[in-house]
C-alpha cells in the first residue's frame, strides 16, 4: 500500500536526478552560442552577399567580431547590431499592435509545448524581440530555458502574484519581478512554477462566486486577467507567445481570450484528431455559456490548427490518413505545412534544453543532415504563419508582401 513516507521517497530521489541534470545542462551552458554566416546572415541584414558586411567593418562603420576569422560566423548580438546598421531590424512598427498568439490544445501530448518553445526561440533569432509566457505549473518550457521550477523560480518569479492581485505584488514591478532574461538576447520570459496550479484554484474559486452573483462583467474580467497584466509590457515586445495547460479552466481560458491568434497543434495520428474536436465542443459550449448566461460575446482569436507528428512512410499509413482529414476539416484554417517527427534530433536537444535554431551542428551529437531537415521543416511552418496570420496584421509588414505579389 502506497503510504505518504514512499511517496517522499520517490520525491527526494527524483528530484536529486533533476538537480544533477540541471547540474548538466548548466555545464552545457558553454556550448558555443548559434553563429550566422554566409547566405544565412545575408538574408537576415536584406543584403545579397555578406561582404557588404566586411567592407563595413574595414570602413570602421561596425566593430569587427573578436575572432581571427569573420567566416566562422557572427552570433546573435553581433547580428543585431548589423541589423541595425543596415536598418534590417524586422520589428513591427511602433504604431503596430504587439501579437498575441497561444498554442494551446486542451489534450497532451500533441507537441503544444515544443510548438511554442521552437517558435519563440525561431522568431527570437530572426531578431524579433519575443516575451514566452509560461502559464503551464509543470513548466517545461521555463525549465528548458534554464529556470528549473520551484528551485530557481517559485510563485514570487512570476505571473502567478499580479493575476491574483497579491497586494504585495503592485503591477508597476511587474516587469521588474516577473520578466526574466534569457541565453538568447531577443528573448525573455515569464517563468512557470507549480504554484499556477493553486492560482488556478483561487481564480477558479473566484470565479464561482460572480457566477453565482451574477456579475457578468466581473465573470468576464475574470478571463482577461491575462491579457490585462501582459499589456503593462507588451509595448516592449513584437510577440507575446504564451504556452499554458492541456486542460480546461481559467487560465486555459484566459490564455485564448487574450490571443490575436490561438495555434491549435493536431497530431496527424487517430486518437489525437478525435480529441482535437473535442477541444472545439468545449470551446464552443464555452463561449455559447456566454452568451446564454450572462449575455456576453467574447472576442475569439483566429484559430489556426498545425498538423503535427507526421510520420510519413507504408508502415504509418494513418499518419497520412489523418493529415487528409485534418485538411478536408480545417481546410484553408489548417497551415499547409506539416511538422515531421525529428526523434533522431530532438532527443538530444531536449536532454542539452536546445531547439533546434539554437545549435551549430558541429557543437552537438546529432546527425548534421536530419537537423538540417528539422530546421527546414520548422522554419517552413514558422514563416508560413508569419505570411498567412502575423503580417497582415501589420500594414508595413503587409505591404511588403503585396509588393511581393503574394496578396
Amino acid at each position: 500500500m502506497t503510504s505518504i513516507e514512499m511517496i517522499d521517497d520517490w520525491l527526494d530521489r527524483g528530484t536529486a536526478i533533476l538537480k544533477n541534470r540541471d547540474t548538466i545542462s548548466k555545464d552545457i551552458e558553454t556550448l558555443p552560442p548559434r553563429v550566422f554566416k554566409g547566405q544565412e546572415l545575408a538574408k537576415l541584414l536584406g543584403l545579397s552577399s555578406v561582404n557588404t558586411v566586411y567592407k563595413a567593418e574595414e570602413r570602421g562603420l561596425l566593430n569587427k567580431p573578436d575572432r581571427q576569422s569573420r567566416s566562422q560566423g557572427y552570433v546573435l548580438e553581433e547580428v543585431l547590431e548589423r541589423m541595425d546598421h543596415f536598418n534590417a531590424l524586422p520589428w513591427r512598427e511602433p504604431e503596430e499592435p504587439p501579437i498575441y498568439l497561444s498554442v494551446t490544445n486542451f489534450k497532451g501530448g500533441c507537441w503544444k509545448t515544443a510548438i511554442a518553445w521552437n517558435l519563440a526561440t525561431y522568431l527570437a533569432n530572426q531578431g524579433y524581440r519575443v516575451l514566452l509566457n509560461d502559464l503551464d505549473p509543470q513548466a517545461t518550457i521555463s525549465d528548458f530555458m534554464g529556470f528549473m521550477p520551484d528551485y530557481d523560480v517559485g510563485y514570487e518569479d512570476g505571473i502567478g502574484p499580479y493575476l491574483l492581485n497579491d497586494p504585495d505584488f503592485p503591477i508597476e514591478r511587474f516587469s521588474e519581478t516577473a520578466i526574466h532574461k534569457t541565453r538568447i538576447p531577443t528573448l525573455d520570459i515569464i517563468p512557470g512554477c507549480l504554484d499556477l496550479a493553486s492560482v488556478e484554484s483561487t481564480l477558479t474559486s473566484e470565479l464561482v462566486r460572480y457566477l453565482h452573483a451574477g456579475e457578468s462583467e466581473q465573470v468576464m474580467a475574470m478571463y482577461q486577467r491575462v491579457g490585462q497584466v501582459l499589456s503593462h509590457v507588451d509595448r516592449n515586445y513584437d510577440f507575446v507567445i504564451s504556452d499554458g495547460t492541456p486542460s480546461l479552466g481559467v487560465l486555459p481560458m484566459n490564455l485564448i481570450l487574450s490571443s490575436d491568434i490561438a495555434l491549435v497543434p493536431i497530431p496527424c495520428e487517430v486518437p489525437d484528431f478525435s480529441s482535437s474536436l473535442r477541444f472545439l465542443e468545449m470551446l464552443k459550449d464555452y463561449i455559447v455559456s456566454f452568451t446564454d448566461n450572462l449575455d456576453i460575446t467574447p472576442y475569439l482569436p483566429q484559430l489556426a490548427f498545425l498538423p503535427t507528428k507526421f510520420n510519413p512512410g507504408k508502415h504509418t499509413k494513418g499518419s497520412e490518413v489523418v493529415l487528409n482529414d485534418i485538411r478536408h476539416t480545417f481546410t484553408d484554417t489548417g497551415l499547409k505545412t506539416v511538422i515531421k517527427r525529428h526523434d533522431s534530433v530532438t532527443h538530444t536537444l531536449n536532454y542539452v534544453k536546445r531547439t533546434v535554431f539554437e545549435v551549430n551542428p558541429k557543437d552537438v551529437d546529432v546527425p548534421r543532415d536530419a537537423l538540417k531537415k528539422a530546421v527546414m521543416n520548422y522554419s517552413a511552418a514558422f514563416e508560413e504563419i508569419l505570411e498567412t496570420l502575423i503580417y497582415p496584421r501589420w500594414p508595413s509588414k503587409k505591404a511588403i508582401l503585396e509588393d511581393m505579389g503574394v496578396y
